[in-house]
């Protein structure tokens, strides 16, 4: 059994600041990030066994879409658009769908953390994953809902919530219930803590390492 981390969104590596340090256990990272600005950043940035940086983004579909965004310090890129956004730039991104990804690269044993902050993509992402059963090997799934975002997608929330109340998947966070605390990092630290299953991938903490958490070292 491999313990795994997904972040479906690299951005600039936020998350993997948090998530490639050495008190977590993961065997390996998975960073998703379409958009060839922030991935060049990532490259640059980023050298650790544990990690896969990867050229694309997960979709409910493979091949390119429209990448809209204002350039690469937008936190706000998306292959969703609205009119009054008035993104200057459209770049033509590679995606795969979840679902294959999961086939290929995730085995039902292993033990799967997610993190979907994905600018709109993350009901198609969910609804694929729960399409072809492959949702079944996530242990948990932090989603933050930035359909919200989009006046003609905010819909899929709902809809997702209650597809997945009525196939009984309950592996996910809200962004809003566990992204708490001072700074990206903190707020993913907290999440990965107040996770059940969290001494599995992060083991309770030795002496030293509580001393210098105390004295904020």
């Amino acid at each position: 059994m491999r313990k795994i981390f997904l972040d479906v969104g690299g951005h600039f590596g936020q998350t993997l600041e948090e998530v490639l340090k050495p008190l977590y256990h993961f065997d390996q990272v998975y960073c998703f990030e379409p958009f060839p600005p922030c991935f060049e950043v990532l490259t640059d940035t980023f050298d650790d066994p544990r990690l896969t940086l990867v050229p694309y983004g997960l979709s409910n579909v493979t091949g390119t879409l429209a990448f809209h965004s204002n350039g690469a310090g937008d936190m706000g890129s998306s292959v969703k658009a609205n009119d009054e956004d008035q993104k200057t730039i459209v770049t033509e991104c590679a995606f795969v769908r979840a679902s294959e990804f999961f086939a290929e690269h995730i085995a039902a044993d292993d033990l799967v953390v997610m993190k979907l902050n994905c600018e709109g993509s993350e009901c198609d992402i969910m609804n694929d994953l729960i399409d072809t059963g492959e949702v079944s090997k996530i242990d948990d799934v932090m989603i933050d809902f930035d359909v919200r975002k989009y006046p003609n997608h905010a819909h899929e929330e709902p809809a997702l919530m209650q597809r997945m109340a009525d196939t009984g998947f309950d592996n996910f966070s809200l962004c809003e219930k566990v992204m708490r605390g001072k700074g990206h990092q903190g707020r993913i630290a907290n999440w990965l803590r107040a996770l059940p299953f969290h001494d599995r991938f992060r083991p309770r903490a030795q002496w030293p390492e509580r001393l210098r958490g105390a004295l904020r070292i």
